[in-house]
């Protein structure tokens, strides 16, 4: 390592930018002590170990008798720029690669009589308060002959008697002076000329910048602004206030506002620092509000996926390309409730009874009609309002169109054929009907309306009141599952993950009728994390409640399924066969049959039970029609005489698998094995896996 960074004697120590009086030499063993700052400084500035230990020992600054990162930085500093002639500041001493050796100075300064340069104490500099950080020096380089002095008494004004007397220099002792001092070797002057302070400073001219300015010496970068007044030292752009105290260079360090190469991050080159501005990416986002501070293209991420808004081509996750989404915010779904009817006019000539259902329609398609399935019509007596009523319909909208046309119709049964009851105040028509726009998403606020056929003179009149709110389907329609069994009652919080349901949601989901169970069957999905946990959650619960058989845990888990609302698909989906997946039915909390039936299966299924789907034709009664039905079967270990079975196929052709009607769960009447309908035929199952 070129030792150039001390001056021979040790007085001159070049910082990096100049030389300067040199504080007093570190000992070994305090350099040994922070043997790791200086390796972690050399491998960041790729300096060699051993000569920056070697330089860093002369850099304590401040003399506290340890070696700080900065000042082991600074030394790096020193060594990564040298002065730009190896030249000690008398001029007496120049490094040739290897040391230190007389200039062409020295030699004649000896060969002509006068005395070289030695290290002798030096005279005390006086310290300007703003160059504080400068210690003097405890030697420097004076003359070995004395200067002539002058005798001070000699120029005394002395007092006497309240009078001033006028003090005359004698014009001998002038010529004294000026023949001394022109009998000085040219050397001693030019060292007058090195040690001058012409403003006072206590900053040698030599070394001063500025030395007719009293409060400047030096400039960093050159630009005839002293360090002093400039705002900006090193000339980089940035404040020095800021550098100083809080913006973080890359390496991590304070960035040093005397070193043009020491900046701090600043993503969108601003000149204001990353830790100081508002708005990395200058993309007039604060960065608090932006969920990509450091991309000036993005700021929001609507669905959470990681994918800004701008690049995402589905921006709430709703399977529905934003290109044809209505509403790129939200998955939009519908909840109808009938609330009170009342009857108005007669329907019948012989007694004062009406026998009433009610139908919603979207776009002209029946979506459900009310009572549920349990009953075919209220039996409503003329003129009173019964409710609540409590008949619900849950739709998923179409997401590619904007407003929806939602009629309401209401009927009297009859044995012939049902006649409409007028509940519209529009004289052309029976039923009522309005737009829904679900471009706009006020998520659950519900609307109130009551609608009546009176007064427009024609139809049999009824009047209906119905509760309708738009729900946002990104959330779940509930969160709490509550059901009975054996007396009791239980809940379970279920906090389910919109991407799953909305991956299966946007599945296809084709179905192939009664005769093709598989069809059905292969929506079931046992192995599916949340559902593995689900059904943990279940059997906990169970066991923890005393219920530990295989039985009773698979009966348990029969409530829980039979207890969600039943809901017809045409009622939440628009379509007479619309197979739903596990995770669909969980998130909005209904289906129909088929759709019970494979929940079931997928949970029993997670806890290593064997089931199986079964799809035929049933009927209530001897007097109904048939109609397509779907259930699950279930193996339970040990059982031999639960009810209504099929054997299952191959090397399970002797197991028993038993009847589960998962569509509803009546406690204390529903069991595992318990056929509630009238008759069955046309039985088709399939092993689920």
């Amino acid at each position: 390592m070129d030792d150039y960074t001390i001056s021979p004697d040790g007085n001159w120590l070049w910082n990096g930018r100049e030389w300067i009086p040199a504080p007093p030499k570190s000992s070994t063993e305090l350099v040994r002590t922070v043997n790791e700052e200086i390796s972690q400084v050399s491998i960041k500035n790729q300096l060699d170990y051993e000569q920056l230990s070697k330089v860093a020992s002369h850099f304590d600054l401040n003399e506290d008798g340890f070696l700080s990162s900065d000042e082991i930085q600074k030394a790096a500093d020193s060594m990564l720029n040298p002065p730009s002639a190896k030249t000690s500041p008398d001029g007496y001493w120049q490094w040739d690669g290897l040391a230190w050796v007389p200039t062409g100075k020295q030699v004649d300064a000896i060969q002509h009589g006068s005395t070289p340069w030695v290290s002798q104490p030096a005279p005390s500099v006086p310290t300007h308060p703003k160059h504080s950080q400068f210690s003097t020096p405890t030697s420097s380089f004076v003359p070995s002959s004395p200067i002539p002095q002058i005798n001070q008494q000699n120029f005394s004004n002395k007092a006497k008697s309240g009078r001033k007397k006028l003090v005359v220099i004698p014009a001998f002792l002038i010529v004294i002076l000026l023949v001394s001092y022109a009998a000085l070797p040219i050397e001693s002057i030019e060292l007058l000329d090195d040690i001058r302070d012409s403003d006072s400073d206590g900053i040698e001219d030599s070394s001063d910048a500025f030395p007719q300015d009293e409060t400047e010496w030096v400039d960093t970068d050159g630009d005839g602004v002293g360090d002093n007044s400039d705002s900006d030292d090193d000339g980089d752009g940035y404040s020095d206030l800021h550098e100083n105290s809080q913006c973080r260079s890359s390496g991590g360090e304070v960035s040093d506002s005397k070193l043009a190469r020491s900046i701090p991050p600043d993503f969108d080159g601003d000149k204001i620092c990353n830790f100081l501005d508002s708005d990395d990416d200058n993309d007039s986002i604060p960065d608090e509000s932006d969920a990509f501070p450091f991309d000036s293209t993005e700021w929001s991420d609507f669905d959470l996926d990681g994918i800004g808004d701008n690049a995402d081509t589905d921006d709430d996750n709703d399977g529905i390309s934003d290109v044809l989404d209505m509403n790129d915010y939200a998955d939009t779904g519908l909840i109808l409730t009938f609330d009170t009817f009342r009857v108005i006019t007669a329907m019948d000539y012989f007694d004062n009874q009406a026998e009433v259902y009610l139908c919603m329609y979207i776009e002209g398609i029946n979506n459900g009609c009310g009572p549920d399935g349990t009953y075919q019509y209220w039996s409503l007596e003329t003129g009173t309002s019964y409710g609540p009523l409590e008949v619900s319909f849950f739709v998923d909208l179409d997401e590619t169109v904007g407003s929806h046309l939602i009629q309401l119709c209401a009927w009297d049964s009859d044995a012939f054929e049902d006649d409409p009851i007028d509940i519209s105040p529009d004289s052309n028509y029976n039923c009522y009907g309005f737009y829904l726009d679900s471009t706009v998403l006020v998520s659950n606020t519900s609307n109130t309306i009551t609608s009546t056929g009176e007064g427009d003179n024609t139809g049999w009149d009824g009047e209906v009141s119905f509760t309708y709110e738009l729900k946002d389907l990104r959330d779940q329609r509930t969160n709490t599952f509550t059901w009975d069994f054996n007396g009791n009652d239980f809940s379970m919080d279920l906090e389910l993950n919109y991407s799953v349901y909305s991956y299966f949601k946007n599945l296809p989901h084709d179905a192939g009728g009664i005769y093709n169970p598989q069809s059905y069957g292969n929506f079931a999905t046992p192995g599916e994390t949340y559902l593995i946990e689900i059904s943990n959650k279940l059997n906990d619960l169970a066991t923890n409640n005393g219920y530990v058989t295989d039985l009773e845990i698979a009966e348990f888990v029969y409530a829980f399924v039979g207890d969600i609302q039943y809901l017809l698909d045409i009622e939440g989906s628009g379509e007479s066969d619309y197979p739903k997946y596990p995770i669909e039915m969980l998130w909005e909390a209904s289906g129909d049959c088929e759709d019970a039936a494979i929940l079931y299966i997928s949970l029993i299924e997670a806890l290593g039970y064997d089931a199986l789907i079964v799809t035929g034709l049933v009927k209530q009664s001897e007097d109904e029609d048939w109609s397509g039905h779907a259930w699950a079967a279930v193996h339970i270990p040990g059982e031999d005489n639960l009810g209504t079975y099929w054997y299952g196929e191959a090397e399970k052709s002797n197991l028993k698998f038993y009847f589960v009607e998962a569509t509803a769960y009546w406690d204390g009447t529903s069991s595992i094995g318990r056929n509630p309908w009238y008759d069955l035929k046309d039985e088709s199952y399939y092993d689920v896996e």
